[in-house]
């Protein structure tokens, strides 16, 4: 609940500072929300009080499949200075893939998803096969979920070390955010890694607490961290704390021109 709570406050910020004047820092914020959104409907799954919100029945995997493309455009606009493009609608497919699949479920009234749930709380396992799969079939949606994370992650990694290589010298700021950055992917890691371990002979239910184990730790340690480092909380701007003391005294000068006219 703490780690939801952080990442929740911690993704405002970067939004609020993110639309003033950081657009590298949009994806990261829409991805930090998520996340956090999608780690409180856990909280509520293992806590059982999900039994009081039906309604968020089913919503951890789509905000999870929003989280994993803004993670992945977070690194390429920061490291290409870019902004949104059309094209990057294409990222929302596989979560579209699953709303098709599951309207059926996600439509259902409340009263209809708490009796789904009474008899699938109790049993994670049996929750996470996703056998209410209108098109795939159970176990469908967390494989793809996995494998598409692995990719997005491998390819982040791709675009880091490329974008390391090409630089010849990193300003304070591009260091910063490359710290934390490979801190960021170095927890992601251990998010998707596990499910692949269940494929030689780990228990499922091993792997699942593993993963929402890292889940949280990595949101917890990422959203503090971010309080350390201020340029990463309200964006590039910030890191020019040189110009805003310049931009400060040249004001003044102005202000002090004026009162001697």
């Amino acid at each position: 609940l703490v780690a939801s709570v952080l990442g929740i406050l911690s993704g405002i910020i970067i939004l609020y500072f993110g639309v003033k004047g950081n657009q590298a820092n949009l994806p990261l914020a829409i991805g930090q929300l998520s996340i956090a959104l999608g780690i409180f409907v856990h909280f509520a799954l293992v806590s059982k009080m999900i039994l009081h919100w039906p309604f968020m029945y089913r919503l951890g995997n789509p905000l999870v499949l929003i989280f994993i493309p803004m993670s992945y455009l977070h690194v390429i606009f920061y490291t290409r200075n870019r902004r949104w493009k059309w094209f990057d609608w294409l990222h929302a497919i596989p979560l579209l893939i699953f709303l098709v699949d599951y309207w059926h479920v996600l439509s259902l009234s409340n009263v209809e998803k708490l009796q789904i749930l009474q008899q699938e709380v109790n049993d994670l396992n049996v929750l996470g096969r996703f056998s209410q799969s209108k098109y795939f079939g159970p176990g469908f949606h967390q494989s793809f979920r996995t494998a598409l994370f692995s990719v997005y992650w491998m390819a982040q990694v791709y675009i880091l070390v490329k974008w390391v290589k090409g630089q010849p010298t990193l300003t304070p700021q591009n260091k910063v955010w490359k710290n934390w950055i490979m801190l960021f992917l170095g927890y992601q890691f251990f998010i998707w890694f596990p499910f692949y371990l269940s494929l030689f002979g780990l228990n499922i239910m091993t792997t699942y607490h593993i993963v929402n184990s890292f889940s949280i730790v990595w949101l917890l340690l990422s959203s503090l961290s971010m309080f350390f480092f201020p340029s990463l909380l309200y964006g590039k701007f910030y890191d020019h704390g040189t110009n805003f003391k310049t931009g400060f005294r040249q004001k003044t000068t102005l202000m002090e021109g004026e009162v001697k006219k």
